[in-house]
């Protein structure tokens, strides 16, 4: 085995603009040895972080030349120009086959000349298959050296990106995106549930995931089940319309009368615009026309008559007597703890969307027939199942979980049962940062590459990551 964990030999990259190549490192030369402990320093943007990226083959950048090694093996991929030139061939081949193709297809069903442009359509189709043959053949030194360095990164090299959420996918849990990594890895715990166990628990989930919704939430669970039995109840007795025409009459009535008030008020606006349209005109230029010639003195006299008067309301210091904040904790500590309550009218607003919804689901619910309603239910049920099932399946095992949970103690995450089930939207900064961290140290590397990784912690935080 080499002495140097790491050898970087005249690195230089560009990257791609439309004001053409620029350079981002010019002959880049360091070594990194077993259990050594370096620091690149540099201003911002000089290449510390293109630097890391190129060595874990994450860099979007062109490599124009050196070399990058680790513990002998090359982590840098040059095609050959023979496999180059087989490869763009056959690119090209293959998107003219395609284009031929689909030509030769619709010649054959839209002309006479059906047996000739079949015959066409067969041999380009022939000619792309072997071009595309050809090119995945070429590639497959590519491929080999992709799956050398997918073991490379995260197993044997781990990154500390310097923002979160580089690292981090917004649409899984804490839990599964760790885990995911200890996986790919092999690094995962023997699971404590056997595989049948874990089968007929995802089978059953439909029914417990019912059970459950009555044991959390029992008053929202009943109403919702007494409202689908009656409806259903009221379809098979006969009197769903009736029961639909009642709940529709209130809001038919109400609409009616909110038609006939904008009816009578533009009809009213309408009269008055033709009995007193011209007075009403003369008036109004002849407000601005004061304005106008006076300027500020008749807003100053007459002002308080237009502008709504709002009560004149003075801060007082913190903690005088005359702070409603004091105030108020002091209320509360001679009555003693109370309640907080809105008064009813509050109360009535806040329920009234609710309330129209439901009536409107029930009123649709019975309106349907019930064959339709039927469909609808068996459909949502097929398309539903397979979910819930193949969701608990996924889940990760206690076992893998409890692991998990020791990753995350091990960085100081206060409450980490609670954590690993949050997504990374829900943690602060401090906490992200924590997490990528857990990740990147969840297998072990032997060369950990840390790229300003605890910029957003506190400074007490620092020294206990670190």
């Amino acid at each position: 085995m080499p002495d140097n964990l790491l050898e970087i030999e005249g690195l230089r990259v560009h990257f791609d603009t439309l004001d053409g190549p620029i350079e981002a490192l010019h002959s880049v030369d360091l070594n990194v040895e077993q259990g050594q402990i370096m620091g690149l320093v540099g201003e911002s943007g000089c290449g510390k972080s293109v630097t890391s990226l190129v060595t874990i083959g994450l860099a979007t950048c062109d490599v124009d030349e050196g070399s990058v090694k680790y513990e002998g093996e090359e982590l840098l991929f040059r095609d050959s120009e023979a496999d180059k030139r087989l490869q763009d061939i056959s690119g090209w081949v293959t998107v003219i086959g395609v284009l031929a193709s689909i030509i030769s297809f619709f010649g054959m069903l839209l002309t006479p000349l059906s047996l000739e442009f079949k015959t066409f359509f067969l041999i380009f189709v022939f000619i792309t298959i072997a071009s595309w043959v050809v090119g995945f053949a070429a590639k497959g030194e590519y491929r080999r050296h992709q799956k050398f360095m997918r073991w490379v990164r995260g197993n044997e090299i781990s990154m500390i990106f310097q923002e979160p959420m580089t690292a981090l996918n917004p649409l899984y849990t804490v839990e599964k995106q760790i885990s995911e990594v200890m996986h790919v890895h092999d690094r995962l715990v023997e699971a404590e549930t056997p595989r049948y166990v874990r089968v007929g628990q995802a089978l059953v989930r439909p029914a417990t995931l019912i059970v459950d919704a009555f044991s959390s939430k029992p008053q929202s669970s009943i109403a919702t089940f007494s409202t689908l039995s009656f409806v259903l109840f009221a379809h098979l007795r006969g009197f769903a319309d009736p029961t639909a025409a009642a709940i529709a009459s209130p809001f038919v009535f109400i609409f009616q009368g909110i038609f006939w008030i904008v009816e009578v008020a533009y009809y009213s606006y309408k009269i008055i615009m033709i009995a007193f349209g011209p007075l009403v005109c003369f008036s109004i230029l002849g407000i601005f026309v004061v304005i106008i010639l006076t300027g500020s003195t008749f807003l100053d006299r007459y002002g308080s008559f237009i502008r709504p008067r709002f009560p004149q309301v003075g801060v007082p210091a913190p903690g005088s007597r005359d702070d409603p904040l004091s105030t108020e904790i002091d209320r509360s500590l001679e009555d003693g703890p109370q309640r907080p309550h809105a008064s009813k009218i509050d109360s009535l607003l806040l329920q009234t969307p609710l309330v129209f919804t439901t009536l409107l689901i029930v009123f649709l619910l019975l309106w349907m027939p019930l064959s339709a309603l039927l469909a609808m239910v068996i459909i949502t049920t097929l398309l539903a199942l397979p979910g819930i099932i193949i969701v608990n399946y996924l889940g990760l095992d206690p076992a893998h979980r409890r692991q998990v949970i020791g990753i995350l103690e091990d960085v100081r995450i206060p409450n980490p049962s609670a954590v690993v089930k949050m997504y990374p939207h829900e943690l602060s900064g401090g906490m992200r940062q924590r997490v990528m961290i857990a990740m990147m140290m969840a297998c072990e590397p032997k060369l950990l590459i840390a790229d300003e990784p605890t910029t957003a912690l506190d400074v007490t935080i620092q020294a206990q990551i670190l």
